[in-house]
């Protein structure tokens, strides 16, 4: 246990330590809201697709998918069943209205890169209790922990993204500013509608009602008809769906799922010696940014965060039961209930990768998608650290 604690310890002071530097730029000035929503941008749109797109277009294959067939599954089961569970205890927390979907966000998502690879990394060193399962142990480790990231990262900006940008009750809270413009704006309305239906020859009494001369019945459109309605609402919803799958990370994890199911595409790009190589390597680099990019945005988001006073509570500890507490017993649960169903084989590399994924805690990447559906970000980053502390003890006890 002391093993797992220590390397879980390193791995955490590595997030802290990275984010203490966007705490400090936050503090000089160097970092502040727009600042942090312009770099939101460019990770969003440029760091993030380009790690996508090199992760799972290299990592994936059909082989890879029918070898490890228990990864896809678990994925699945990890992701899905902690939203089930995160919509259960939204229930009991009531968090805010408009942050729920983000609520469900921080249960579901769970950090299935850094931390993971950090444990793996310890487990099979020299010395590791894992070491001495296989000949090249830390290679196999890796290799299951790469899988599962990268079809991890596929539901994530495919299903759970869209989720949070769309329906009705993730509304945007909004400030008093907003409110006030929203008033004068809803008063310049009905200012421009009561003169457009001012027509010549009306009289306007001293009321406001007008008088019109004569009326001539218009002929109904074909968009006013109940038909043309119903037409028109189904092409509004086709656009907004549309408009929120068809974004970065969505495009390329599918097109990077696409290239890494078929072998001659990908023989083309990711070997070593493959012609567009070099167009691997530059996606290497603009993908490096991304987490280091997100520490950043999560320390200065902590520059706002009050530690005498946890707002929302709800929220910090509802999210922290579900990914610290809940999900590791499903984990367990499920993992050992496979393996004594004789579902799973009897290789404890795979077994342990399997488990630490659902002992960790929120995906640094929430906090971008808060930033960028732009709400929540403050509340995410308060309940990231405090989850992070915490999981310290709860990683390495689960583990």
């Amino acid at each position: 246990m002391w093993e797992l604690a220590k390397a879980t310890l390193l791995g955490i002071a590595q997030i802290f330590a990275v984010s203490f530097i966007g705490f400090v730029a936050a503090k000089y000035g160097v970092l502040d809201s727009h600042r942090n929503e312009v770099f939101s941008r460019i990770l969003y749109c440029i760091s993030s697709p380009a790690l996508l797109l090199v992760k799972i277009g290299s990592a994936l294959s059909i082989q890879v998918l029918v070898d490890f067939w228990p990864l896809p599954l678990f994925v699945a089961v990890n992701m899905l069943g902690a939203m089930g569970v995160s919509l259960l205890v939204a229930k009991i927390a009531k968090p805010p209205a408009h942050l729920k979907r983000m609520f469900v966000l921080c249960g579901s998502l769970p950090n299935f890169a850094s931390i993971p690879y950090q444990l793996i990394d310890s487990m099979t060193g020299p010395g590791g209790a894992l070491t001495s399962t296989a000949q090249n142990a830390k290679e196999v480790g890796l290799g299951y922990a790469t899988v599962y990231i990268s079809l991890s990262n596929v539901f994530m900006w495919i299903f759970f993204y869209n989720y949070l940008m769309g329906g009705p009750d993730a509304p945007i809270a909004p400030t008093p500013t907003d409110a006030k413009d929203a008033e004068s704006s809803q008063t310049h309305d009905a200012e421009a509608k009561l003169l457009s239906d001012v027509e010549e020859g009306d009289v306007v009494s001293a009321d406001g009602t007008i008088h019109a001369e004569f009326s001539v019945d218009e002929p109904t459109t074909s968009s006013e008809t109940p038909g043309g309605a119903v037409l028109s609402s189904w092409r509004a919803t086709a656009k907004q769906i549309g408009s929120r799958l068809l974004t970065p990370p969505t495009i390329v994890s599918v097109v990077a799922f696409a290239i890494a199911l078929v072998p001659p595409v990908k023989g083309f790009i990711f070997p070593a010696s493959a012609p567009l190589r070099p167009l691997a390597d530059i996606g290497e680099m603009l993908g490096a940014a991304s987490v280091p990019g997100l520490l950043l945005i999560l320390g200065a988001s902590f520059a706002d965060m009050s530690l005498r006073r946890v707002q929302p509570l709800s929220m910090v500890i509802g999210c922290s039961t579900v990914r610290l507490v809940l999900m590791p017993l499903l984990g367990w649960a499920t993992v050992v209930g496979m393996w004594r169903l004789r579902w799973l084989s009897d290789d404890p590399l795979l077994l342990f990768v399997l488990l630490i994924e659902f002992c960790t805690p929120t995906n640094i990447g929430v906090l971008m998608m808060a930033q960028m559906r732009g709400v929540g970000l403050r509340e995410v980053a308060t309940t990231m650290f405090w989850q992070y502390l915490a999981s310290i003890i709860t990683v390495s006890g689960f583990s």
